[in-house]
């Protein structure tokens, strides 16, 4: 989950990590990190790990780790909007219909996202590495990122353009440069 072997860097007194991988189950370590409640059950060197450093960039694979369903899966553009609750922090939007689909964000990946949105993770940013298996597929993810939201009036999309504006961190798809193997072309363009 962290990459611990990575060399860390000091910022703000914490050190920080160039480049670490996210699940929907380490955004819940996260989430409990950054309040200091690391469950006893998680392994020594992850707890101390968790508890001393930032990562400087949050990479998150998208498909059935940030949201269901697949984009492989679905053949329509993301269109009509679900309104609903977002973790009690607001309305907004929880999920788009991709013709009989909804896609929607899991709530540990949304928890994660708002307290990175809260500024709870220093300098943190957040960047995607997804390999869409499909043109379509790519087109349908980026458009549900621009609809989502993670606070009321914050798409997931606005929140990542957070500190990389020019989208260099929003590396989806296996259209050349890219390919199926994210750890060939994705993330050594994240790491750039």
């Amino acid at each position: 989950v962290f990459d611990a072997s990575a060399p860390s860097a000091p910022c703000h007194g914490r050190h920080m990590l160039p480049l670490s991988v996210f699940s929907a189950s380490a955004a819940a370590l996260l989430h409990t990190a950054a309040r200091g409640l690391v469950p006893a059950t998680a392994p020594p060197r992850t707890r101390l790990v968790a508890l001393s450093s930032v990562p400087r960039l949050c990479v998150l694979d998208l498909d059935e780790c940030v949201w269901s369903p697949e984009m492989y899966t679905l053949s329509h553009m993301p269109s009509r909007p679900l309104i609903g609750d977002l973790n009690g922090r607001g309305e907004g939007v929880v999920g788009v219909h991709s013709g009989g689909d909804v896609i929607r964000i899991y709530p540990g990946a949304l928890l994660a996202m708002q307290e990175v949105a809260d500024g709870l993770h220093g300098e943190m940013r957040m960047a995607v590495a997804s390999s869409a298996d499909t043109p379509l597929a790519e087109r349908i993810g980026r458009a549900a990122m621009e609809l989502l939201e993670v606070l009321p009036g914050l798409t997931m999309a606005d929140l990542l353009r957070r500190g990389c504006e020019d989208g260099r961190n929003l590396q989806i798809g296996r259209q050349p440069p890219l390919s199926s193997d994210k750890s060939r072309t994705h993330f050594p363009i994240l790491r750039d």
